[in-house]
């Protein structure tokens, strides 16, 4: 990795760490008005972080998840997994399997990746190889009873910022480029897709992200020491300079007045994480209006 000169002093940060914890791979985060809710998808974790004291629970859960698309009541945490969509219980420490994916597609060589909601009943994510393979991934509706595959052939599934109930930007970070899909009203397919924003050319790898009220994306950038703006026609805004080199995603608070970031160590050297030993951690971006 080419290590950006102005990230190679530390003595300024840019954001603050709001848990140290080294993720793998964090991902996945939900933000709610009294939590943080997080994901480690390498080391099969979820973390729960209490907004009023900043302690955190974490879990072990059985197989890898990768998306958390909604929490009710503070307890029932659904996921995006290995094997389709789950329900995690955190008072009972219960795990229920609510859709499978085709059997053929549960395969070692596969998961979930990121995902995201169109409406209260229609969520959408998809899957990649653990091993990123071109066009070795697929697009799921998952209607609450079950999974249907609506485009196959992405590489490494990412984004999923909804737009309208039928229209979303989903990146495939493979190929550094940002799409825009449209769905049949039906949500039985998918019936166009066009570039949003094309990085290819510019060596930036963009991963997950979120939208803002005003409807600004804020996109995560994968070796970019940043979180990048864009707005609603895919035109650059500003660059949020990050202490670390690896964000995956990024979501908002209620008030659009704090921006959280997970961020990985996957992939760094040693030499590297010694550079920036916040990798890994959940950041906090106090945003300025």
């Amino acid at each position: 990795m080419i290590l950006p000169i102005e990230m190679q002093n530390k003595t300024t940060k840019p954001c603050s760490v709001l848990m140290p914890i080294r993720n793998k791979l964090g991902e996945g985060l939900f933000v709610t008005t009294n939590c943080i809710y997080w994901l480690d998808i390498l080391s099969s974790m979820l973390f729960i972080m209490d907004s009023s004291n900043k302690e955190i629970i974490s879990y072990k859960l059985p197989e890898q998840a990768s998306d958390i698309w909604k929490v009710d009541l503070e307890r029932y945490v659904y996921l995006a997994t290995e094997s389709g969509v789950a329900t995690f219980d955190i008072k009972a420490g219960s795990w229920i399997l609510n859709a499978k994916l085709p059997s053929a597609e549960i395969t070692s060589a596969m998961r979930a990746n990121d995902g995201g909601v169109l409406t209260s009943e229609i969520y959408c994510f998809g899957t990649m190889a653990k091993s990123p393979v071109k066009d070795k991934g697929a697009l799921y509706i998952f209607n609450g009873k079950k999974i249907t595959k609506v485009y196959d052939g992405i590489s490494i599934p990412n984004s999923f910022i909804k737009l309208n109930d039928t229209q979303m930007l989903i990146t495939d970070s493979l190929e550094q480029v940002v799409y825009k899909f449209t769905f049949a009203k039906d949500y039985s397919k998918i019936v166009e897709r066009e570039i949003w924003v094309d990085h290819s050319a510019d060596n930036i790898t963009p991963d997950g992200g979120c939208i803002d009220k005003l409807n600004n994306i804020y996109m995560a950038i994968w070796d970019g020491f940043c979180i990048q703006k864009y707005d609603k026609h895919g035109m650059f805004l500003a660059k949020i300079p990050l202490n670390v080199p690896r964000a995956t995603n990024c979501k908002l608070n209620a008030n659009e007045d704090i921006l959280y970031v997970t961020t990985a160590t996957e992939g760094l050297t040693k030499k590297e994480l010694q550079l920036y030993p916040d990798s890994g951690g959940v950041l906090e971006i106090k945003l300025t209006k």
